[in-house]
């Protein structure tokens, strides 16, 4: 996959690892202060050589909204002094089956940069499954909303990795899932609670701590993206407000700028018996709005 971005013939695995830098110097913005960096840690997730290039690579599990650039900054001008060789920085994300890879490119001064180029993979599998959405939801079987948060964690491949590395990674509680995708311990919370709601976790009684449901585990161990999305989706279509906007969407041509906040809150309210006001409500109405672009991104409807 790496040599399908890159173009290169060759590439052997040769950096990996913490290590003591060389010595350079950054040039820190707003007023150009130049700091000397020497022997400081540096850690690299995996580093690959090709004859005439070296790429450097940063990984994540979970897609993010921004990262500390040093942890890819500073091995790229580690190696940029210890090589004669191009040095080519790759910030490289798994979530759910989906391969990220982008190359950046650093300017002058710390924080000075931009992404060259990106691409998503999957392996074996297409993008997109193709859903007859009215059929799943004519063979749906409505249960009560469940008496716990609504959802406000926005990114359903996250849910999906948590069940998917739930042994493996010990992701028990808020504050482990916290650790595992590096955000704060409430976005551990969100997370916790949006597997909860929708059947896949649930919490241990008089404990902090979470366990998965048959349904989660069947996610669990699913072992291709199409078969985890569906069973999520599944999972969706049981909920009654969601079951509700999931029918709106249908009917509304699956265009989900037909369908915002404005038309969300309302049904979140009404289905949560008062307990949220139409602001928290709308906040809340956000989170639907990601998952329906989940489905769209994710899906290709019949």
């Amino acid at each position: 996959m790496l040599k399908r971005f890159t173009g290169e013939t060759t590439l052997n695995l040769t950096i990996r690892g913490r290590q003591r830098s060389s010595k350079f110097d950054v040039t820190l913005p707003p007023n150009h202060h130049d700091v000397q960096v020497d022997g400081v840690q540096i850690e690299v997730d995996a580093g690959f050589e090709s004859p005439e290039k070296i790429y450097i690579i940063e990984a994540k599990l979970g897609r993010v909204e921004d990262f500390n650039i040093r942890q890819l900054y500073y091995p790229f001008r580690d190696w940029s002094c210890r090589s004669r060789k191009e040095v080519i920085p790759l910030f490289f994300v798994y979530t759910n089956g989906l391969f990220f890879i982008l190359q950046l490119a650093f300017g002058r001064e710390y924080g000075d940069l931009q992404c060259v180029r990106g691409k998503c993979f999957t392996i074996n599998e297409p993008l997109k499954q193709r859903v007859n959405l009215q059929q799943r939801l004519d063979e749906s079987r409505i249960e009560p909303e469940p008496s716990v948060p609504y959802p406000q964690a926005n990114d359903l491949d996250k849910v999906i990795d948590i069940l998917t590395n739930f042994r493996s990674a010990n992701l028990t509680n808020k504050w482990a899932i916290a650790d595992f995708f590096d955000f704060d311990e409430r976005q551990g919370d969100y997370y916790a609670n949006a597997g909860s709601y929708l059947g896949l976790l649930k919490r241990i009684p008089h404990s902090a701590e979470f366990e998965l449901t048959t349904d989660g585990e069947y996610i669990a161990r699913s072992e291709n993206r199409s078969r985890r999305n569906l069973l999520l989706l599944k999972q969706m279509i049981k909920r009654p407000s969601f079951n509700e906007i999931i029918r709106l969407f249908e009917s509304r041509g699956r265009d989900v700028s037909l369908i915002n906040v404005d038309v969300i809150a309302p049904i979140v309210q009404r289905h949560r018996n008062g307990e949220l006001n139409l602001n928290t409500s709308r906040r809340r109405a956000s989170t639907v709005v990601n998952w329906l672009r989940w489905m769209v991104a994710g899906m290709e409807f019949e």
